[in-house]
């Protein structure tokens, strides 16, 4: 009896687990022998699986080696060396000459920095400054702090420094090792605290609620950025001008401050300049 396809199937995929069942009226001479002989080539097959990869893998590296080495070959015979092209001559100095006429500077500057720093906080300023941080230290304790125009100027040109040489704490500035001179030699450092817990530039009581249509957030410093203004008004003004944008870093409690990731200081109070 003949194999149909499904048996024939089988056999090529290695399953002969059905090979012994066949009942002996179909296990005749012929197929006897086909089974015999494809059960010889199985077994070769497998004992000798590992030897034939080789050999197939072998001939193939064999092969890819030949190609390449042909590649080589050929472009060894049509490569063309790149020859520079020289030109020869003699070196000339360049006379380069600028025609940008440069304005010399002034013999003599128009302000000193004390005189810059006048025109933008005046003694008017000072002087409120001084006389509502003793209002209010006396508002406060009962007692007043008595400080007056010299010290409030000391006060604001320590905290100058201080945006300019920058220590971790305020502290550090009276440090025994990190001691600067300019400021402590200036103001002792619980002077320092004390007027930094008093300054006011308002009287607290002048205030209007928060509910009120008339309340002003920034009741608190409105007169000195009144003052401030009003001195920079009076600075003449160039022939090219910009408006331009300026983040103050605050990271206190005010409904005022922004919060913006592309800025170097993220958290602050934004304002408009004119530069």
């Amino acid at each position: 009896m003949a194999l149909n396809d499904n048996q024939i199937a089988n056999l090529l995929y290695g399953d002969l687990s059905d090979i012994d069942e066949f009942e002996e009226s179909d296990n005749d001479e012929e197929n006897i022998d086909f089974l015999d002989a494809f059960r010889d080539m199985d077994n070769f097959l497998h004992q000798n699986d590992f030897e034939l990869k080789n050999l197939v893998n072998q001939d193939n590296e064999n092969i890819a080696d030949d190609l390449h080495e042909e590649v080589l070959d050929d472009d060894i015979d049509n490569y063309t060396p790149m020859v520079p092209n020289w030109i020869s001559g003699t070196w000339e100095n360049q006379n380069y000459c600028c025609d940008i006429q440069f304005i010399p500077p002034p013999a003599k500057l128009p302000f000193s920095p004390l005189e810059y720093f006048k025109k933008c906080i005046d003694s008017d300023m000072i002087k409120n400054i001084s006389y509502q941080t003793n209002l209010y230290s006396t508002q406060k304790s009962g007692f007043s702090v008595n400080t007056n125009e010299t010290e409030i100027e000391q006060f604001i040109g320590i905290h100058l420094i201080m945006s300019i040489i920058k220590l971790s704490s305020y502290k550090m500035f009276w440090n025994q090792y990190l001691r600067q001179p300019i400021v402590a030699d200036n103001m002792s450092r619980n002077r320092f605290d004390k007027l930094r817990s008093n300054i006011h530039f308002v009287d607290n009581t002048l205030c209007l609620p928060s509910n009120n249509s008339l309340h002003d957030k920034l009741f608190k410093v409105r007169p000195f950025l009144d003052s401030i203004k009003n001195d920079f008004k009076l600075i003449d003004l160039e022939e090219h001008l910009c408006v331009d944008e300026i983040i103050i870093p605050f990271k206190g409690r005010s409904t005022m401050k922004q919060y913006n990731k592309a800025k170097p200081h993220k958290w602050g109070i934004k304002v408009f300049a004119l530069a």
